[in-house]
């Protein structure tokens, strides 16, 4: 690791989830998802099949501190670089990897993502929908938080591994397997069920412990197809009678049906359909505001692509432009933390082109000058354009 960016071996597929066409200049450099996450880094393009590839990374871990890798277990094994290998080539070098499902056992070369995780771990049980007979209707993937989860504790393991070399001198081999962080955020239904026979599942946007709880369409004030939605969820008894006065609903009040959680929940549809025929005659801003002036909460509903646009991220900066050298200014999510005093942004570089940084990092690491990167070049070991294209 240095001060000028951290330096990556590129074998990356979403630098191909792309927004351009085929036709574009180097559209590989397009992905959106690829720029969220790598703004700040340095990159090298390596051919770890061929053993001059796999020799510049062992070159490159000698004048580092980590290697973090999650892919299959066979992987490494297949380029030659274990951990006997790279802690020959570095013993102060620490390697964390982030199997899918650990490093042996049955399990052990099966690939793994993010939806993968959630479904295997429970997550996405509780992410259904229930159907017309009050029944799940099936897990739903639920695109959640499990791969920040599973790359916050490999950051936790690699800060313990640069710790325990401050003592001893020596790096460490850390496995840290991504459905065992994913299981930890599913533990609320072991618990619930141990506890009190229930078994969590999915209900939507519903809850046990609130009721009426959900999202609900208001009139559109633009051509766009979609409606805006407004979310909202009364957490105690009180917050019901100015729920029914803001819906035009004030005999709701008096209908000791709706006087408890238990009640509200049972005639849940009944309330979500006259809260509907309601939102639907108002625009979102003003519903809201009418809902939240009489103590219910409330609030629009916004894509994530629009997160920007919140008063509070705004007013903080937290989205960064960031001026990449093919797309131009790309808004990218900064750290959720400040330090009192440091007016700076917390991207000094842009996310890196394919190749970009070959010469700059195997001169300042592996000590190449100009004539052997560009042999290098020439017998493809590195390049700027992805293979094939």
């Amino acid at each position: 690791m240095n001060r000028v960016g951290v330096p990556r071996v590129e074998r990356d597929g979403m630098r191909f989830g792309t927004q351009a066409s085929p036709e574009t200049d180097r559209w590989w450099e397009y992905g959106p998802t690829y720029h969220a996450t790598n703004t700040g880094k340095r990159a090298i393009t390596l051919d770890l099949t061929r053993p001059e590839g796999t020799e510049l990374l062992l070159e490159l871990a000698r004048h580092s501190d980590l290697v973090i890798e999650n892919y299959s277990p066979r992987v490494l094994e297949q380029f030659g670089l274990g951990w006997d290998r790279l802690q020959a080539a570095n013993p102060r070098l620490s390697l964390v990897r982030m199997p899918a499902f650990g490093l042996d056992g049955p399990w052990r070369d099966r690939v793994g993502f993010a939806q993968t995780m959630e479904q295997v771990s429970g997550a996405a049980w509780l992410t259904a929908y229930p159907d017309s007979e009050g029944e799940a209707a099936g897990p739903l993937t639920p695109r959640a938080g499990t791969d920040p989860l599973a790359g916050l504790h490999a950051a936790f393991a690699a800060l313990l591994a640069t710790r325990w070399r401050e003592r001893t001198g020596r790096g460490s081999h850390i496995e840290s397997v991504m459905v065992e962080t994913t299981l930890a955020t599913t533990a609320e239904q072991v618990a619930e069920h141990s506890a009190s026979g229930l078994l969590l599942r999915g209900e939507g946007n519903r809850s046990p412990r609130a009721a009426p709880q959900g999202l609900y369409p208001c009139r559109s004030e633009s051509s766009a197809v979609d409606p805006p939605w407004l979310a909202l969820s009364l957490t105690d008894d009180a917050q019901w009678p100015a729920l029914a006065r803001c819906v035009d609903r004030e005999d709701w009040s008096k209908d000791p049906r709706f006087a408890t959680l238990a009640g509200r929940r049972a005639a849940h549809d009944e309330i979500d359909a006259a809260i509907s025929a309601w939102s639907t005659t108002h625009p979102v801003d003003e519903a809201v505001a009418s809902l939240l002036r009489a103590g219910v909460p409330a609030a629009l509903v916004i894509g994530t692509r629009r997160a920007g646009e919140l008063e509070p991220l705004a007013h903080s900066g937290f989205l960064e432009q960031v001026e990449h050298p093919v797309v131009g200014p790309v808004p990218v999510a900064g750290l959720p933390l400040h330090f009192e005093g440091d007016t700076r942004g917390c991207f000094e570089r842009p996310a890196p082109t394919l190749g970009e940084h070959n010469e700059e990092i195997l001169r300042e690491l592996a000590g190449l000058d100009h004539a052997a990167i560009e042999a290098l070049e020439r017998i493809e070991i590195i390049g700027k354009r992805p293979k094939g294209v």
